[in-house]
């Protein structure tokens, strides 16, 4: 703009110092007032172009707030999409609700509590070490040496889960939601198992072609004789 308004006064002098002929003896000279008036019409039409060119960008969606709002919605939309993949793999039930729990044998009642959440109804076996639920989905055993129980999910309950693992996901899968609950794996020549105190209880996996086909939970209670 400072350029132009310069150019334009430059224009402004050498027409009012040069710009006069003798016709006639008659004198013709280019007024100050018609300079100045050139001059205020080209600046305005200048600043008139520039304030529309802002205005455009402004609105435009290359304007800052427009690529904030778009970075914005792009943010949340990816939070969304991470949320999302998140609660697919959520179970309403998962056993470690009941953590706690006993099973009947050492004075709790996790076979009822559990099947109730289920809407289902437990059996007990012939030799009364194992309560089946779910159709024998879910069995929940008691160690022959009674040192503790186990809880073995078969195939896939829908809505439950063990620690956030279940029948039919990945094992990969399996293993990123035992670590998100604190479960350290530890494996030694014969079994690898996942456990946060293994004194207290742990989880075993068993998988096919990198899918989980079995989950157990094993609870950890002393004999005392």
């Amino acid at each position: 703009m400072r350029k132009r308004l310069l150019t334009a006064g430059l224009t402004c002098v050498i027409l009012i110092a040069g710009c006069s002929s003798n016709d006639g003896g008659n004198s013709s000279t280019l007024s100050s007032d018609d300079s100045m008036y050139e001059i205020t019409e080209e600046s305005s039409n200048d600043s008139t172009s520039e304030s529309d060119f802002v205005s455009a960008f402004e609105t435009s969606e290359y304007s800052s707030d427009a690529m904030s709002a778009s970075a914005s919605d792009s943010s949340t939309e990816s939070n969304n999409t991470t949320k999302d993949d998140s609660a697919k793999n959520e179970k309403k039930v998962d056993l470690s609700d009941f953590e706690g729990e006993n099973s009947r044998f050492y004075g709790g009642n996790l076979e009822e509590s559990l099947s109730k959440v289920l809407n289902s109804s437990f059996t007990l076996s012939d030799d009364n070490y194992d309560y089946y639920i779910a159709d024998g989905a879910i069995d929940i055993r008691d160690s022959v040496v009674r040192d503790g129980f186990s809880v073995f999910m078969k195939q896939k309950v829908d809505d439950f889960s063990i620690y956030g693992v279940y029948v039919g996901m990945t094992s990969d899968e399996a293993v990123k939601a035992l670590a998100d609950r604190g479960l350290v794996e530890e494996s030694d020549e014969y079994s690898t198992i996942y456990a946060i105190d293994k004194h207290d209880f742990y989880i075993t996996l068993q998988t096919d072609n990198g899918v989980v086909s079995e989950v157990s939970y094993s609870k950890c209670i002393p004999n005392n004789g």
